[in-house]
């Protein structure tokens, strides 16, 4: 009965904990050999070039891309590399942050909120039914 009883409270405080966490930040890099840094911590971005880092905290947060220069891949040198971008992101509670970065260091930052979480029909502003419908457009023949 103990056991259980504990299991069932740490199950029970696992989803309180991770229920704070469901943001998620998604960084794609059009520079091969680059390198992220969200507040401080370096992420190697995988072939397809992208960074994703699930269950962020909402808040603000630091981020910085850096095109490394050689071959060093083990040992990350900010001498030996490039900034390409660096700025604060703002990452609300249960949204999706898409950061592109293009080859010459612009970033497009999209937002969307994740999961279904929140009811499809309503765009969070009162406006219900804000989905685009083929009936809202004017077809020119």
């Amino acid at each position: 009965m103990k056991t259980i009883f504990t299991l069932l409270l740490a199950t029970i405080f696992s989803f309180t904990a991770s229920a704070d966490d469901e943001s998620l930040l998604t960084i794609t890099i059009a520079q091969a050999n680059a390198e992220v840094l969200v507040n401080g911590r370096v992420y190697r971005p995988g072939p397809d070039r992208t960074v994703t880092i699930h269950d962020i905290r909402p808040g603000r947060h630091r981020l910085e891309v850096y095109q490394r220069r050689g071959h060093g891949h083990n040992h990350p040198d900010r001498r030996r590399s490039n900034l390409l971008y660096a700025s604060t992101i703002s990452i609300r509670p249960f949204h999706h942050v898409d950061v592109m970065i293009n080859r010459f260091g612009k970033a497009l930052i999209d937002e969307q909120v994740r999961g279904d979480r929140y009811d499809d029909a309503d765009d969070h502003y009162g406006n219900a039914d804000a989905a685009m419908r083929d009936q809202n457009f004017l077809v020119l023949k």
